[in-house]
């Protein structure tokens, strides 16, 4: 009887596993990256608050093209509140 029940057991277990471990895989794990908002800064031309910050996609350190922001016209982005360092873009 104990035989029959591990027989019956075992195998449904592991395709309830299969089909749980699947469920939860993300589109990551296959290979699409998704955009994340980051908080980026840009110089301003208030003396108090030398740098604004903004939200900005796909943009990091060590890309190949600059990260830009665009308000009227297209401003680089920084990663702190500094303004030093300026982003690149991740994926172009």
């Amino acid at each position: 009887m104990k035989t029959k029940f591990f027989k019956f057991v075992i195998p449904a277990f592991a395709i309830l596993l299969a089909v749980a471990v699947s469920a939860f895989t993300s589109l990551e794990s296959l290979g699409e990256v998704k955009e994340i908002p980051i908080t980026g800064y840009i110089v301003t031309t208030n003396p108090q608050r030398p740098c604004d910050d903004v939200k900005v996609d796909d943009c990091g350190i060590g890309g190949t093209f600059d990260c830009t922001y665009e308000i009227g016209s297209s401003q680089p982005v920084f990663d702190s509140t500094l303004c030093v360092q300026q982003l690149s873009k991740l994926n172009h």
